[in-house]
């Protein structure tokens, strides 16, 4: 009886309840495409910023074993660690 009422009055019920369905399901689909491509960008930066540490603490490493070698050959081994310790401690 509603409908009819509705209906005599200019308001198709169904056509609104489909048009409102629409904007939710588009809206649904918005949100979960933005939502997807926020986490794959997320997890790209993750993935990088995980590989430039490991290339730091690598680099670091080289440092650390080069700074040893030349100190050992021209003062001595005892220098050699005690500058190795002191670029730790800073």
């Amino acid at each position: 009886m509603l409908r009819e009422v509705l209906h005599l009055l200019g308001v198709d019920l169904d056509h609104k309840l489909a048009e409102i369905r629409a904007q939710v399901e588009e809206f649904r689909a918005r949100t979960t495409h933005q939502v997807t491509e926020q986490v794959k960008a997320t997890g790209l930066m993750v993935g990088f910023a995980f590989v430039g540490a490991i290339a730091a603490i690598a680099t670091f490493t080289i440092f650390l074993v080069a700074l040893y070698r030349w100190l050992d050959m021209y003062k001595g081994p005892f220098a050699a660690l005690a500058a190795l310790g002191a670029v730790m401690a800073l």
